[in-house]
């Protein structure tokens, strides 16, 4: 099921959003990060199942930066190059 989140929720780290959306794509608006450009944490905006839905999601978002990534072990070796992706929007 795919989930928008309110404006108001809070800020997690990584570790929070690995545990809260195991198994889904999980996309941030606005991710903190480190000086490599790792993410470690944000605002969730959205989380589903569909990889599909939460590249639509981030393709429509208005946030300046973005993080789409998938919480929880990705079965595809292929997949596993790109576990996570932050992109400035527009």
């Amino acid at each position: 099921m795919a989930t928008a989140t309110l404006p108001e929720a809070p800020v997690l780290t990584m570790a929070e959003i690995e545990r809260l959306y195991d198994g889904e794509w999980v996309v941030i608006e606005y991710p903190l990060v480190n000086e490599a450009s790792e993410v470690l944490g944000g605002r969730v905006a959205f989380h589903a199942s569909s990889r599909d839905s939460a590249d639509e999601f981030a393709s429509t978002s208005s946030a300046g930066d973005i993080a789409v990534f998938f919480a929880g072990e990705l079965v595809s070796d292929l997949a596993m190059l790109t576990p996570w992706l932050v992109a400035p929007v527009g």
